[in-house]
C-alpha cells in the first residue's frame, strides 16, 4: 500500500495523481516502465495500466495536475471512457504541452470542456 508520503513526494517531482497513486511507478522508483502501453492526455491516452487505490471515476473528482478538488474543467480523450478534472490553473497544461512536444510526435488531442458546459 501507498503511503501518503510517497504520493506527496512523487506529486511534488511533478508526477500527476494518477502515477503519483500508480504501484508501478513507485515500483520503478519514480521511473514508470509502461510508458509505450501507459501515459497520459498528452499521450493521447487515459492511464490504461493504472494499478493503483482510485477508481476511474475519481480522476474526474480531482484536477490532474495538482490533485485539487476545485475542478472548473473536464477532459476526455477522443475514443477513451476515462473523465479527467482540470482546476482552473490547469487548464490550459497540456495545450502548453503539447506545444512544446516534437513535431514528428502525433497524438490524439485531450478535449478540455468547462463543467458548465458539461
Amino acid at each position: 500500500m501507498l503511503s501518503e508520503q510517497a504520493v506527496t513526494k512523487a506529486m511534488q517531482s511533478g508526477a500527476p495523481i494518477t502515477c503519483a497513486t500508480c504501484t508501478h511507478y513507485h515500483e520503478g522508483n519514480g521511473l514508470c516502465h509502461r510508458p509505450t502501453t501507459c501515459g497520459g492526455p498528452s499521450f493521447g491516452r487515459d492511464f490504461p495500466d493504472y494499478d493503483g487505490p482510485l477508481a476511474r471515476e475519481a480522476f474526474q473528482a480531482c484536477c490532474l495536475v495538482c490533485a485539487d478538488m476545485t475542478i472548473s474543467h473536464s477532459m476526455i480523450v477522443p475514443g477513451r471512457a476515462t473523465r479527467f478534472g482540470l482546476c482552473s490553473a490547469h487548464v490550459d497544461f497540456y495545450e502548453k504541452l503539447l506545444m512544446r512536444m516534437p513535431k514528428d510526435i502525433v497524438v490524439t488531442r485531450p478535449i478540455v470542456l468547462s463543467i458548465a458546459a458539461d
